[in-house]
């Protein structure tokens, strides 16, 4: 028998008409665009930065505290993204303009050496800022472990070279 002479009603070698299989493969793609689309807005609207109420990005308490602190920054995910938000020559006048400036981040320990503490934010594969510790903190350094969730206060001095900001004087605060 010629592929010609198939009557399009006549059932397939496998059992089902042609129109049914393909109608079965169309339904079974919509459901998975669905599902998945189901599956991003439930994500979507559970992930923290969903939740956060759209404000100023720092609530009155903290702003308190940074300035009975003297502190430019408690929040280094909203500072680097502020800045990275900015076109080069933008960038390099406010860098101008910083100055050196207290900041108080908290992140987790990506690496120590005798002198430092690498410091990565939720998320980060690599380090974010690399904290240079004052005299009177090295002793903490051998104690600290990777991974460690760990809040440094310092002088933001300036851009690093393997990593996005350099803060020296650094007080290891737990």
């Amino acid at each position: 028998m010629d592929v010609k002479d198939v009557k399009k009603d006549e059932p397939d070698m496998t059992g089902g008409s042609p129109d049914v299989s393909a109608k079965s493969n169309k339904n079974v793609v919509v459901f998975a665009i669905i599902a998945a689309i189901i599956i991003a807005l439930v994500y979507f609207a559970t992930s923290p930065a969903m939740n956060k109420p759209a404000s100023s990005g720092t609530s009155v308490s903290s702003e308190q505290y940074m300035k009975t602190n003297g502190l430019m920054s408690v929040d280094y995910a909203a500072f680097d993204k502020s800045y990275k938000a900015m076109t080069d020559i933008q960038q390099k006048e406010y860098l101008k303009t910083l100055g050196n400036p207290l900041v108080e981040w908290t992140g987790f320990v990506h690496n120590v050496t005798e002198t430092e503490v690498y410091v990565g934010v939720a998320g980060a594969t690599f380090r974010n800022f690399d904290a240079e510790v004052s005299e009177d903190q090295k002793s903490i350094l051998p104690t600290l472990k990777k991974e460690e969730k760990i809040t440094i206060r310092g002088t933001l001095v300036r851009r690093g070279l393997l990593t996005d900001w350099v803060i020296r004087d650094a007080k290891i605060i737990k």
